[in-house]
């Protein structure tokens, strides 16, 4: 039986959606070994594969209801850059009109 040729971005997909289909690692590793990977190497792409979209699922959960997402955080942060630099201007500018005063 010959075997379709798969990229490893395909194969990953494959393996995240039979082990949500309910298919142990142990079972995807033997089908990978049957296809002719050496056992090794199909269990260290199994596992970095699920590792990976662990990973990628941990970072897609979304923020509970206290928590700022970081481009509010950002905002916030920028407006306060903002006023600081309005109040360092005019305290210039006053200090600039107090000592042309005083050189009178």
């Amino acid at each position: 039986m010959a075997h379709v040729q798969l990229s490893l971005h395909d194969l990953s997909r494959l393996v995240v959606l039979q082990t949500q289909g309910g298919k142990s690692r142990d079972e995807i590793v033997r089908v990978l070994v049957a296809r002719g990977w050496p056992e090794i190497s199909a269990v260290r792409f199994v596992n970095t594969t699920l590792t990976e979209e662990a990973v990628r699922a941990a970072h897609a959960q979304v923020p509970e209801e206290d928590e700022q997402p970081a481009h509010q955080a950002f905002s916030v942060d920028q407006e306060s850059w903002r006023v600081l630099l309005i109040i360092v201007l005019i305290t210039m500018v006053l200090i600039a009109c107090m000592l042309s005063a005083y050189a009178r």
